[in-house]
């Protein structure tokens, strides 16, 4: 990816951010899963269970690769700058 024109700070940064997202996502996902198997235990329909691994599977997922890709090119830039 192209990070050259970020700043160390700036990575950081974004980093932080992917990764609060991806907490926050993982939790929002937990929730949902929680409410559909209460509501398959006290025997009403539930889609909600359908949604959890298809729409927040991913939507956790995706911003802890992005932090892992950035991680990676912090580690890069310590290496090269040391």
């Amino acid at each position: 990816m192209a990070f050259e024109k970020y700043t160390i700070e700036q990575l950081k940064k974004y980093q932080k951010t992917l990764l609060v997202s991806a907490v926050v996502f993982l939790i929002i996902m937990c929730i949902a899963l929680g409410v559909a198997l209460y509501q398959i235990s006290q025997k009403k329909d539930s889609s909600l269970i359908f949604l959890v691994p298809t729409v927040f599977g991913p939507l956790a997922i995706l911003p802890s690769v992005f932090s892992s890709i950035i991680g990676g090119e912090l580690k890069k830039r310590k290496t090269e700058k040391s």
